[in-house]
């Protein structure tokens, strides 16, 4: 992920945990060491997210040390050398358990991969259609595009010629007409 994107993220998750009441705060003895598992290899940190991604997401609230290393832990989940089937279903459950800051870094992820790792992250896409990782690549390719103010056209010129077949070019095609970077003025 961009390094400006991810310290003004982890900005942004430090001043929110700063506002949080202390009553909120998780037993400690359910959380899972995101610093620890950052050092883990990415299966194993799939591991951890296909077996128990609701609390790994708890373990991230009014836990500073492991405010710190959550993205640590993605960035090392869908690193493109070791990004497979079974890490991209982890992400989706880390996905489908995320909110604010969490959701919003997932954007900036979800869209990397799908540029620097198209063909993987697009047939993962095709076959579950259904996957809340869609949404999310939509929002990310949106925000990237209010950021960089690209357009729709450029990244259809550039990702529909890698399809050739007509049902996955149609079902890219829906993805790229969802995209509407307008949402984030």
């Amino acid at each position: 992920m961009n390094p400006t994107l991810k310290l003004s993220m982890l900005a942004m998750l430090i001043s929110c945990s700063a506002n949080s009441t202390k009553g909120n705060k998780n037993d400690e003895s359910h959380q899972i060491d995101l610093c620890s598992l950052s050092k883990q290899t990415s299966d194993s940190i799939s591991n951890v997210l296909l077996k128990d991604s609701k609390t790994f997401v708890g373990s991230i609230k009014g836990n500073k040390k492991n405010e710190e290393c959550v993205f640590d832990v993605i960035d090392k989940l869908v690193q493109p050398e070791t990004l497979n089937e079974k890490s991209l279903t982890a992400l989706e459950k880390l996905n489908d358990q995320s909110d604010g800051f969490l959701s919003e870094y997932l954007m900036g992820v979800t869209s990397d991969i799908f540029k620097e790792n198209f063909t993987h992250f697009f047939h993962y896409l095709y076959k579950n259609q259904k996957s809340s990782l869609v949404n999310r690549l939509v929002n990310g390719l949106s925000m990237d595009l209010r950021v960089r103010k690209g357009s729709k056209e450029d990244l259809m010129s550039k990702y529909l010629p890698k399809v050739d077949d007509r049902d996955q070019k149609n079902f890219l095609i829906q993805i790229f007409n969802k995209i509407d970077p307008s949402k984030f003025d």
